[in-house]
C-alpha cells in the first residue's frame, strides 16, 4: 500500500550504487516522485549518463569509487548538502572464508570498505546538516544475510549485520531531530548481485521469489517516508527471514551446518547492486 507522498521538490538526494539494480530503480523512483535533485553515484560513468538521458536534468551523475577515500572526500566536498541519503553500493562474495582469504584477502577488505566504511563516512558527512535543519532521511541497504550469521558469505553477512546495527542505533538517536532512518533488507532481487558474488557462475537459480528492483525501490521509499525502521520486501521472503532470525543460535548453528550448500545459493542471491 502506498504511503502519502512527501513533497521532494526542494530535496537533494544522493544514491550510491546507482548504475544498476536497486540503485538504478531508486533513482528512477525518486525522479518520478518529483525529487528536485538526485545525485547518482557509481563507478560506471556511461551507465550514469544513461540515467540522465532517461530521466533528465534532475539526475546529477557522479562517477566515484567509494572504496577509495579520496573519491568519498571529493564527493562530499562537491555536494555538501543532502536531504535524503541512500547507501545502496555494496558487493558480496560467496564461498568458504578460508578459500577467499587464500585467494584474494584484499577483496575481503575492499568489501568491508565499501559496505561499511563508506556508509559511515557519508552518514557522518550528511546527517549533522539534516539534524540541524530538522528534516532528513537515510535509507541503508542491508540484507537478509545480515540477520543471522551467514556461512559461505561470512564477511558479507557480517558487513550487513553492521549496517543493520548502525542503522537501528542511528535511527534512535536522530528521531528527536526529525531525521528518519530505515534499513532495507532484501532477499533475492533480479539484479547483477548473484553473478558478482559468485565469480564464474553463468546462471543463477530460477526462483519465483526474486523481486523486481522497481518494486523494491518503491516499497523502500514508502517505508522510509512512513517512518518505518526496517523493511524486508516480499511476504514469503519476510516470513522466511524472520523465522530464521527467531531461531535460537544453538539450533541455527546445527541447521546451518546441514544446509551450507543450499544456504550458499540462497544468500548468494540476497543482496543489493
Amino acid at each position: 500500500m502506498r504511503t502519502a507522498r512527501v513533497d521532494l521538490a526542494d530535496c537533494s538526494a544522493l544514491v550510491t550504487g546507482a548504475s544498476s539494480g536497486i540503485g538504478q530503480a531508486l533513482v528512477a523512483e525518486l525522479v518520478s516522485r518529483g525529487c528536485g535533485r538526485v545525485i547518482a553515484v557509481a563507478r560506471r560513468a556511461a551507465r550514469l549518463q544513461d540515467l540522465v538521458d532517461q530521466h533528465g536534468p534532475a539526475v546529477v551523475p557522479w562517477p566515484a569509487d567509494l572504496e577509495n577515500g579520496a573519491d568519498i572526500k571529493s564527493l562530499i566536498e562537491q555536494h555538501p548538502k543532502v536531504d535524503l541519503l541512500i547507501h545502496n553500493a555494496g558487493f558480496g562474495w560467496s564461498g568458504p572464508f578460508v578459500a577467499q582469504a587464500s585467494e584474494d584477502p584484499e577483496r575481503l577488505l575492499r568489501m568491508v570498505d565499501l559496505n561499511c566504511r563508506a556508509v559511515v563516512a557519508l552518514t557522518a558527512a550528511y546527517t549533522p546538516g539534516m539534524a540541524a535543519r530538522g528534516r532528513g532521511w537515510v535509507l541503508n541497504v542491508g540484507s537478509v544475510a545480515g540477520m543471522k550469521p551467514a556461512p559461505t558469505m561470512v564477511a558479507y553477512g557480517a558487513t550487513k549485520a553492521f549496517v543493520h546495527s548502525f542503522s537501528d542505533a542511528l535511527g534512535i538517536e536522530l528521531h528527536k531531530d526529525g531525521v528518519r532512518v530505515c534499513t532495507l533488507a532484501p532477499g533475492p532481487v533480479d539484479t547483477e548481485f548473484f553473478f558478482v558474488s559468485h565469480p564464474g557462475r553463468e546462471e543463477r537459480p530460477i526462483s519465483l521469489v526474486f523481486r523486481k528492483p522497481a518494486t523494491v525501490a518503491a516499497e523502500s521509499l514508502d517505508a522510509l517516508f512512513a517512518a518505518r525502521s526496517f523493511l524486508i520486501p516480499g511476504t514469503l521472503i519476510r516470513l522466511g527471514a524472520r523465522s530464521a532470525a527467531a531461531l535460537p543460535m544453538p539450533l541455527f548453528r546445527r541447521l546451518a551446518r546441514l544446509a551450507t550448500g543450499p544456504m550458499d545459493t540462497w544468500l548468494g542471491a540476497a543482496g543489493q547492486d
